[in-house]
């Protein structure tokens, strides 16, 4: 128990630091929601962090912060918050929230801003498109999002394991193979053992049906 106190703990440390750095970016570029609403910004992306800490690190967020946040995102997308980091928080809520029509039309919104002010996110918003695109079976349209998303960051391991995939299902199997050589070769450190798997069962597949 002691041990899972701490845990918290330390998480929530993390992810109010993350918080509190992404209201700072935000400020910088003079509260574009409104300074009414300064306080609804912070405690969105308060909430937003909380959540999305506990998940990547396998326990399970405090009650009501994903909800939370989404209501706060919502909130603020309502009242012409035009900030690309708002919304692509609110976008990427979306997509998790199963809702991917919304989430690719927010999503490619916030991205005009990002170019801007936010030239960090514009990566995983790619990520985040070629995802949903995904989720619908519009496997194209993930294929060119997952291409841009390695543009912004060629070190997007998982773009790049996603793009593989994709392109073996499309057939296009010599680069898939180029794709997984090289996560395995060139971003072996950045990539997990499950991703890592992916490409090698990839490689296996094609090189066993030739």
């Amino acid at each position: 128990m002691r041990l899972s106190i701490m845990v918290i703990i330390f998480l929530t440390w993390q992810s109010t630091a993350w918080a509190n750095d992404e209201y700072s970016l935000y400020q910088n570029q003079g509260s574009r929601c409104g300074e009414k609403n300064d306080y609804i910004v912070k405690e969105a992306l308060q909430n937003y962090d909380q959540w999305k800490t506990a998940r990547d690190n396998g326990y399970k967020a405090p009650p009501n912060t994903f909800r939370t946040a989404g209501q706060q995102f919502e909130y603020l997308y309502k009242n012409d918050c035009d900030d690309g980091l708002i919304l692509y928080r609110y976008g990427n809520m979306m997509r998790h929230n199963k809702k991917c029509i919304k989430s690719i039309s927010i999503l490619l919104e916030s991205i005009k801003d990002l170019k801007t002010n936010y030239p960090s996110y514009i990566s995983t918003a790619y990520y985040a498109l070629g995802m949903c695109s995904t989720t619908m079976e519009k496997y194209d349209d993930s294929i060119k999002y997952y291409r841009k998303a390695i543009q912004y960051n060629p070190d997007d391991v998982n773009s790049h394991i996603n793009l593989a995939h994709r392109l073996y299902y499309k057939g296009s199997v010599e680069e898939s193979l180029e794709q997984c050589n090289y996560v395995l070769h060139n971003l072996s450190e950045l990539t997990s053992q499950y991703g890592k798997n992916i490409c090698k069962g990839i490689i296996d597949k094609i090189k066993s049906s030739k």
